[in-house]
């Protein structure tokens, strides 16, 4: 699960490589790597709407994971903005909104995955 120390090392990375393309990915490409690049992209941009416009043009499979999102916001101090962007892309994408109704229900489900990830 991420950390704000996690958040942190983003912003970081994404400031030591502004003269540079970045490839940010992780496993399946999607949550964590989108989440990822929507903190990225919003700390160059300043802007967390054209941020997420940004990124859904370049990977519109992208659907960023909503806790690292939310401690990015903490760590940023943009009171809320980069979930506030999500949250509207969410209403108006039903495929988005059913993916994170799912998502939700199996983590419900499945707790006990969850609870001896964070013992390790």
């Amino acid at each position: 699960m991420a950390t704000e120390d996690d958040v942190k090392a983003i912003i970081k990375f994404g400031r030591k490589h502004v003269e540079h393309n970045l490839l940010v990915h992780c496993f399946h490409g999607v949550g964590r790597s989108g989440g990822a690049a929507l903190i990225i992209l919003t700390d160059r941009l300043g802007n967390a709407e054209a941020a997420l416009e940004t990124l859904l043009a370049m990977r519109p499979e992208a659907i960023p994971n909503l806790r690292i999102v939310r401690l990015a916001d903490t760590v940023m101090r943009t009171d809320g903005a980069m979930v506030t962007a999500l949250n509207v892309w969410t209403a108006r994408t039903p495929s988005v909104a059913e993916f994170r109704r799912q998502k939700r229900v199996f983590f419900e489900e499945n707790r006990n995955l969850y609870a001896k990830a964070a013992a390790l």
